[in-house]
């Protein structure tokens, strides 16, 4: 996929990933990008963008339809590549995760209309009734949404609403 990052004027910009350069000698060569990890531990096959007991990956329908089934607590988050609000929380979802040591709750990430979203991410999006990006939606152990919100979330929020969600 393609990757961004913050110019000197707070612009997304597209920047190469070392998956994208390819040279004459890599050419034949077969190789594993880093972004293109999953959480083997956890059986998730999305890519896993952050966090270790507690994943953050790329939505798809079967890691999500998995994760409910085994009744873990659910994080969704409606990005968009283009959004400077999605691309000011991110940081704070990123550490969350990284932090948060919970084996019964999971995180998802699906864009939203950025050229990125797909079926699965626009289907998601209808049955939770999302409008915008940069939303957050917290869904208990039982499937119940406990959470929906436009309002910017930081660090410590997510891991307390998240934590409460899985209890």
């Amino acid at each position: 996929g393609a990757a961004f990052a913050l110019n000197s004027f707070s612009s997304l910009v597209p920047v190469q990933t070392s998956s994208q350069i390819q040279t004459s000698e890599s050419a034949d060569v077969t190789s594993t990008s880093s972004s293109q990890e999953t959480n083997i531990e956890e059986g998730y096959s999305g890519q896993l963008i952050a966090g270790s007991t507690t994943p953050y990956v790329r939505y798809n329908e079967a890691d999500f339809e998995k994760a409910r089934s085994e009744g873990k607590a659910v994080y969704l988050y409606f990005y968009a590549t283009w959004c400077p609000i999605c691309a000011a929380e991110r940081p704070n979802i990123f550490a969350a995760f990284n932090e948060l040591e919970l084996s019964d709750a999971v995180g998802f990430e699906a864009h939203w209309n950025d050229g990125q979203n797909n079926e699965a991410d626009n289907n998601l999006a209808r049955e939770y009734g999302v409008g915008s990006q940069h939303t957050p939606i917290f869904i208990d152990k039982n499937g119940n949404v406990i959470e929906k919100t436009l309002v910017p979330l930081s660090k410590d929020d997510i891991k307390s609403k998240l934590t409460a969600a899985q209890a």
